[in-house]
């Protein structure tokens, strides 16, 4: 599945904890049922964790592992459309899930 073509974020819900506490808010979205999480990163590691991504898609979850979600869509802002082009440049924003 390609992120190149997002008209809006693809989530039940978005992951923006702190790295440290990624996996706990995976084990709970495992939990409560959700199918897809997103991990915010922009510069730095964000909330993306390796563990905490593994652990979701061998579960079952569609994680986005990078990238912000408002950086896709209709309503996203010159800013972060700006944003999205430069980390999808320097792999930071995932190209496919």
């Amino acid at each position: 599945m390609s992120t190149d073509n997002v008209t809006g974020p693809p989530v039940e819900r978005a992951l923006l904890p702190r790295r440290e506490s990624a996996m706990g808010t995976m084990k709970e979205a495992v939990d409560l049922g959700i199918t897809k999480a997103w991990m915010h990163r922009s510069f730095g590691t964000g909330s993306v964790s390796a563990e905490a991504t593994s652990y979701g898609r061998e579960h079952g979850i569609t994680v986005i592992d990078g990238g912000c979600p408002l950086m896709f869509g209709p309503t996203a802002d010159t800013g972060h459309k700006w944003m999205c082009r430069m980390l999808k440049l320097t792999g930071k924003v995932p190209r496919t899930m």
